[in-house]
């Protein structure tokens, strides 16, 4: 196999995914990574991790959307306001008075 270099952007995309063999904490670090750097990322890519089952990789991938893609994150909060993990639904009650999302449904 040779071995094919590739932009920090483009290895990014490509770690996402392989992402079932990353660490939630890995995972969580793509996003921010990808957040600071303005680089973006597939829809497929940031919707699969919106369903991840540990907490802070949603919050990772919001924070992300925010930057990334208002439009569609105020599209996303109103079926997040009743996630599992509290700090998550936190931010998206935070994040819906900010970006004027809308209220409990």
């Amino acid at each position: 196999m040779v071995y094919k270099p590739l932009n920090p952007s483009d290895r990014l995309r490509r770690l996402l995914e392989l992402r079932h063999f990353l660490s939630d904490w890995a995972l969580a670090c793509c996003f921010h990574l990808a957040r600071e750097s303005r680089w973006t990322l597939t829809a497929q890519q940031t919707l699969v991790c919106l369903r991840h089952p540990t907490g802070f990789v949603r919050e990772a991938v919001l924070a992300y959307l925010k930057i990334a893609s208002p439009r569609a994150l105020v599209e996303l909060l109103p079926r997040l306001q009743n996630d599992p993990d509290r700090l998550v639904s936190g931010q998206v009650e935070e994040m819906m008075a900010e970006l004027g999302a809308g209220g409990k449904r």
